[in-house]
């Protein structure tokens, strides 16, 4: 999340992860799944949006039923500039175990964005 600009939002007082305090609040191990990542991420300004991931037990069956656009690049800057900083966020995220699911196009003509599934299959894009 930091190579989006966003940190992780601090756990509670009196617990060391998220799944420590969802645990103490009564939730079952079943229903937490086998992550314990993140779990929430914040601007550390306060200016955009919290993201919250919610860990559930099943694995990925069909299509997402949420999909994620991530504005990236400043929709306002020149055409090459912004597909050189989503070719970056391909890399970084190929580096981390994610995969492209539409390449960026070479055409300025055409709409700019990058199809790609994080580690697990999710779908996002990068625009």
């Amino acid at each position: 999340m930091r190579r989006l600009g966003l940190h992780p939002r601090a756990t509670p007082e009196g617990h060391d992860s998220w799944r420590s305090y969802y645990l103490s609040i009564g939730e079952s191990e079943e229903d937490l799944g086998d992550g314990d990542c993140c779990d929430r991420a914040v601007d550390p300004d306060g200016v955009g949006p919290a993201l919250w991931f919610q860990v559930v037990p099943e694995p990925k069956t069909v299509k997402n039923r949420l999909h994620l656009d991530v504005m990236a690049t400043d929709r306002t800057a020149a055409w090459e500039s912004r597909r050189a900083v989503l070719a970056d966020r391909r890399d970084r995220l190929v580096e981390l175990g994610g995969s492209v699911r539409r390449e960026l196009p070479n055409d300025p003509a055409e709409h700019l964005s990058l199809g790609m599934n994080d580690p697990e299959g999710n779908e996002l894009c990068f625009v």
